[in-house]
Order: C-alpha cells, then sequence, then structure tokens
C-alpha cells in the first residue's frame, strides 16, 4: 500500500509542478484564453481531487474527513459548471476549509504529544 501511495503522490507532484509552470508561463507568454482557462480547470481538478483522495480521510472516519472530500468533489464540479457570485464563494470555501482542518489537526496531534510527554 505505501508503494502504491508514494506513486500516486509523486503523479500527483509532477503534474502540480506542470501546471504551476504553465501557469507561470502564461503570465510572461501570451496564451489564449482557452489555454489559460485550461491550465486554471486542470489547477482547480487537482485540488479537488487531492482533497477528495486524501488518504487521512479513509483511515480516520469523522465529520471534518467527510467535509474534505465535499469540498474536493464541489471542486470538481464547481470547475465544469457556470459561474456565478454564489458558487464562487462556496468555491473559495472549498479551498479555505481543508486547510483550516489539517492545522486545526496539527494542533491537536501537538497538544497529544505534549500530553503523552507529560
Amino acid at each position: 500500500m505505501t508503494r502504491t501511495k508514494d506513486n500516486l503522490i509523486f503523479f500527483f507532484s509532477i503534474i502540480a509542478l506542470l501546471l504551476i509552470l504553465a501557469r507561470v508561463t502564461s503570465w510572461f507568454v501570451d496564451f489564449d484564453q482557452q489555454w489559460d482557462d485550461l491550465i486554471i480547470s486542470a489547477v482547480f481538478c487537482l485540488i479537488g481531487i487531492a482533497f477528495a483522495l486524501d488518504p487521512k480521510s479513509y483511515t480516520q472516519q469523522n465529520y471534518r474527513q467527510w467535509i474534505t472530500r465535499i469540498c474536493g468533489a464541489y471542486l470538481i464540479y464547481w470547475t465544469f459548471s457556470t459561474q456565478n457570485d454564489w458558487l464562487t464563494g462556496i468555491g473559495i470555501i472549498a479551498i479555505i476549509l481543508p486547510r483550516i482542518f489539517q492545522k486545526l489537526e496539527k494542533r491537536k496531534s501537538k497538544k497529544e504529544k505534549l500530553n503523552t510527554a507529560n
């Protein structure tokens, strides 16, 4: 399982680096609007897939992991739906909320480590 997980992480890392490179290149090279939209869509899809396939969400079943999966699925949906202000606001929340959960989880694990050390 670890080998498959490492390969998946490596694959997503390569795709993410290529998308970052394409996005930075688009600032200096005048790409068509279609290419720009394709790059942005791919970025949001990659973020959504990463949230939906978060390995922690399958080992720890709690509401935070379910919300993270839902946020990932929403980001994929949001990429291909028609844009309006409400959907954009929900999309921004769907990007930020899993990171807030991750930060809270790190704080919780630090507190547990301190409690076990004492």
